[in-house]
């Protein structure tokens, strides 16, 4: 949003840059820590950890209910001397790579006298510093003193961390090594078969996953079937149950319109395959029915999802998350431009907030990483190569701890560039 576009601009401008992400904090009051904490968390940065003489020396010189850990609690009957003190030897920490100084409003500290204690710990220090001054106006004085020291200043702590936190992602964007993308192995021919095809059908799904397969992205055995008689022939060889999926340009989410059954037996399928056809063309009459999709039916795993849209200023971006159902209620993506280096291709996994369940969290097992990662990396070349795909989304890519898997694929041609 703008507030938050005016917040970023002004820090990166006014602040240094920091070596790491690890937050130091100092309160004057218990809940306003807490609070910046918990946003230093979600916002992907760290809670330092103080030297063992800093948190010695806070210990000796803070009073006993004071808090000496991250964060540092100096209490509310703290003097401007006491909160320097704290501020000074948070900041001069070597653990500590930012520092948040928080202030609810007390009557024995103006935010004229903080202010200044800042502005000597910024010159001091070097380290990037923003505060939150729970009051209403903070004054002239103070106001002047922060600005004169480019240190950005917010009633809510939250903020306060988002504007070092967009200090922290830009220093390390911008000490990423520039790895160039890999020429990897992959069948053009066929892409350009497929994507022929499109001439006079700008939306494509199941039957497109060829695609995929001449780019190295390993897909979920199955294939089109014209008919349902022919349903029932392709399903013998995908195991004792499948899954059906309708193809057709004119329903583009099959699971909301009846058009997928899962299980079905083999045996079954062509029987099944009329029904679901039956149905489908009683609800859409006008829908055209071009045939079904016949799927290996897949074991439960991590869902996740990735896609390109194309920008006109930055062209294909590449798009991942966690997927099915996730990708609509989290909204857990991050984006990059394609195409992207194995290193680039990693980096877009571990952006997500949901990466630890990814990686394996209480004792349960993690995926399958190197190949969701070649998977990205294959996806962005893919996109690269073919300005004419508008659109693509492959959602879910199951993963496991030994595989990943494309189960489900819907693109969109753009037809004037068609090839």
């Amino acid at each position: 949003n703008v507030e938050e576009l005016f917040d970023y601009a002004y820090s990166l401008a006014k602040q240094p840059l920091p070596k790491g992400r690890r937050v130091g904090i100092v309160t004057n009051a218990g809940g306003a820590g807490v609070m910046a904490t918990d946003a230093v968390e979600w916002e992907g940065l760290e809670v330092a950890r103080f030297t063992e003489d800093t948190a010695r020396t806070l210990a000796a010189r803070m009073p006993k209910a004071a808090n000496i850990y991250n964060p540092v609690d100096i209490l509310g009957d703290a003097r401007a001397d006491r909160y320097r003190e704290a501020v000074e030897l948070v900041c001069g920490d070597v653990g500590v790579d930012m520092v948040v100084a928080l202030s609810a409003p007390v009557a024995i500290l103006t935010y004229a006298e903080l202010a200044e204690i800042l502005a000597q710990a910024r010159a001091r220090f070097g380290k990037p510093l923003a505060c939150s001054f729970m009051a209403g106006e903070l004054g002239e004085e103070a106001e002047g003193t922060l600005l004169a020291a480019g240190i950005p200043s917010f009633f809510d702590p939250a903020r306060a961390v988002r504007a070092l936190r967009v200090l922290a992602d830009y220093a390390r964007i911008r000490d990423l090594p520039r790895e160039a993308p890999r020429s990897l192995p992959v069948d053009r021919d066929r892409v350009r078969r497929v994507l022929a095809g499109a001439r006079d059908r700008p939306r494509l799904g199941l039957e497109a996953m060829e695609i995929l397969s001449a780019y190295g992205i390993p897909v979920a055995r199955g294939g089109f079937a014209p008919t349902p008689e022919a349903a029932g022939e392709l399903a013998q060889g995908l195991g004792e149950r499948v899954v059906l999926k309708v193809v057709s340009p004119d329903i583009t989410h099959k699971s909301d319109a009846g058009g997928v059954r899962v299980g079905v037996p083999a045996g079954e399928v062509e029987e099944e395959a009329w029904r679901l056809l039956r149905r489908l063309k009683e609800r859409f009459p006008g829908a055209h029915l071009e045939g079904l999709y016949v799927q290996e039916l897949l074991p439960p795993g991590r869902e996740v999802i990735l896609g390109m849209a194309r920008d006109p200023t930055f062209g294909p971006l590449v798009m991942f998350g966690l997927g099915g159902i996730h990708v609509e209620v989290l909204r857990d993506v991050a984006f990059a431009v394609a195409p992207l280096s194995p290193g680039e291709a990693e980096g877009l996994v571990r952006r997500i907030r949901g990466y630890p369940i990814l990686r394996g969290v209480r004792g349960e097992p993690g995926v399958d990483l190197p190949s969701l990662v070649e998977a990205v990396e294959r996806l962005s070349l893919l996109v690269a190569d073919f300005p004419e795909i508008a659109e693509l989304d492959i959602n879910p890519v199951i993963c496991y701890p030994d595989r990943v898997v494309a189960v489900d694929l819907r693109l969109t041609v753009t037809v004037e560039e068609g090839t």
